[in-house]
């Protein structure tokens, strides 16, 4: 289980860290409510370090935050569980 988490913690924070090597100033982060939380934390100290860059993190489920991310309305995509085919 924990590897789990890190796993899913990396693989949603690394797109976050690569956005801030651009010049994007919007990033939208969807998906899973049990990470919403932790994705506003995420988002906060992100856009503490990144004046200029705005975040915006919303729930909505994990398969609302994969569906997003597969039809490009979302940037990053925060799930709890593995996805599925």
């Amino acid at each position: 289980m924990k590897r789990h988490i890190l796993k899913t913690l990396v693989i949603a924070a690394a797109p976050m860290f690569v956005m801030g090597m651009s010049q994007a100033a919007n990033i939208t982060v969807k998906g899973s409510d049990t990470m919403v939380i932790l994705g506003q934390k995420w988002a906060e100290v992100y856009m503490k370090e990144n004046p200029g860059h705005a975040v915006q993190v919303t729930g909505g489920g994990s398969g609302t935050g994969i569906a997003a991310l597969l039809n490009g309305t979302t940037d990053v995509c925060n799930s709890s569980r593995p996805m599925k085919s």
